[in-house]
């Protein structure tokens, strides 16, 4: 049995290229800020943290050009999430 394949992303998998949703099984994901970005202060959309929103951002319009759109962003920034859109 194949492993489930996660459904959470960051923002540097996206933004870096090594991220490839064809033939991604599931419809919806999450696209977060890593780890490193969190503990450093990007908790809310407040003035200074317009770097880590910027990121976020990028990462769902990279993920919009394969085919997902965007349902939601978190109130406090630091995760989208996004829903392929189907085709039919």
């Amino acid at each position: 049995m194949q492993p489930r394949p996660t459904r959470v992303f960051t923002t540097s998998e996206v933004l870096s290229g090594r991220l490839s949703l064809q033939g991604y099984p599931f419809r919806h994901i999450y696209i977060v800020l890593p780890a490193s970005a969190v503990f450093g202060g990007a908790f809310s959309w407040s003035k200074g943290n317009e770097g880590m929103v910027d990121q976020l951002l990028s990462a769902v319009e990279v993920v919009e050009s394969q085919g997902w759109e965007l349902v939601c962003i978190g109130q406090d920034g630091r995760m989208a999430c996004m829903r392929r859109i189907d085709h039919r």
